[in-house]
């Protein structure tokens, strides 16, 4: 897993983006689509799809449209229009495949894709990097204000925007939590905008990855995007022993997969 900026030296240490195989480009991101259509013309009148899909933090991709003026190629470091803002990713599919991602994820082609503004400056990047940076201490010290308030939630990462400006607070709560005095705290703390955004024991296995019992990465990790509920059914249908510790994951949740292989012995 990784590409070439991505092997170690001999301190031990990632060389090159220093994400360890996470920064997007080649085959380190999961989730990558490959692109089997690359380099095959189009039908003479066609014209080339011009939407491209980016590639954000902790595989986070997102649709954008880019000027029918400019072209861009997977591994290219853009700027995108957010309004307010602006946001900095790495282009990880052109053309036609980013038609159908986009039906796959049901996203519609009308005025609400935002858009690409140019390809990143040195400046932008930058700034970026700094913004990276800052993410691990501002997530330790937000934890310390959640114990502090006593909020019943559990923060689970933070993701910076590109310009510095906006930090979004991934968290998990078992009920409705109040968010007011946090924000306010977190405000005064940080000094940017503040987005909090829940998502479940399952997103945040994805966010975080790891190897599963059998050896491999997270499916959720690496392919799997569509997150069905599963029961216990999926394990009696394949005569598999009731134990919750063997058929839980590392999010605390019945495995995904006890889904796949249901489906595939009843094909």
């Amino acid at each position: 897993m990784g590409c070439s900026s991505c092997n170690k030296g001999s301190d031990g240490l990632p060389r090159g983006c220093k994400n360890n195989g996470r920064c997007g480009t080649c085959g380190c991101g999961s989730n990558t689509v490959f692109d089997w259509l690359e380099g095959i013309a189009l039908p003479n009148g066609a014209k080339a799809f011009d939407i491209v899909e980016v590639r954000f933090k902790n595989n986070r991709k997102g649709f954008f449209r880019r000027k029918s003026t400019e072209s861009y190629h997977v591994g290219d470091v853009v700027t995108v229009n957010l309004n307010p803002g602006h946001d900095i990713g790495v282009v990880t599919l052109t053309g036609e495949l980013v038609r159908s991602q986009m039906s796959a994820r049901k996203v519609r082609d009308d005025h609400e894709v935002k858009h690409i503004m140019h390809k990143s400056t040195a400046e932008e990047i930058e700034v970026w990097h700094k913004a990276r940076q800052r993410e691990e201490t501002t997530r330790s010290e937000a934890r310390e204000i959640i114990k502090r308030l006593g909020i019943p939630m559990k923060l689970t990462d933070v993701e910076y925007q590109g310009d510095n400006k906006k930090a979004t607070f991934y968290y998990i709560a078992d009920e409705r939590v109040d968010f007011r005095e946090l924000v306010r705290e977190f405000s005064g703390k940080f000094g940017i905008r503040i987005d909090m955004r829940q998502i479940g024991t399952r997103q945040e296995a994805a966010r975080v990855g790891g190897i599963g019992s059998c050896g491999r990465e997270l499916c959720c990790s690496v392919w799997l995007s569509d997150f069905r509920s599963v029961s216990t059914g999926a394990a009696r249908y394949q005569q598999l022993a009731l134990d919750p510790i063997k058929l839980a994951g590392q999010c605390g949740k019945l495995k995904c997969c006890l889904n796949c292989f249901s489906s595939c012995i009843h094909r």
